[in-house]
């Protein structure tokens, strides 16, 4: 089979996952897991490439896989994020004695 790209209409691709969903196929449910993967790509994309303007710095301090976890919210989104802590600048607590 020839491998290439077919582009539906917003219509057309809601009418294809509601068609694929009501299968028992495995086929069918991999194929909308495919279709959902893809359309998460691409709606998450936005946040995470501003997340890693924001976030994210030569220092590497903060990580944002291409492929990190997004939790939309009404009012903005959490995006899954590597942090660095280093262990080797621990400050130690001075012992403060009671008068």
């Amino acid at each position: 089979m020839k491998s290439g790209y077919i582009y539906f209409s917003s219509d057309e691709l809601k009418q294809l996952k509601n068609i694929l969903g009501k299968s028992k196929e495995l086929k069918a449910l991999d194929l909308l897991e495919k279709i959902y993967f893809y359309e998460r790509n691409e709606n998450d994309l936005v946040v995470l490439n501003q997340a890693k303007d924001k976030y994210c710095d030569e220092k590497e301090d903060i990580i944002i896989d291409d492929d990190a976890l997004v939790s939309k919210t009404k009012n903005g989104s959490y995006v899954h994020a590597w942090v660095w802590v280093d262990t080797k600048t621990r400050r130690k607590r001075k012992k403060v004695e009671n008068e």
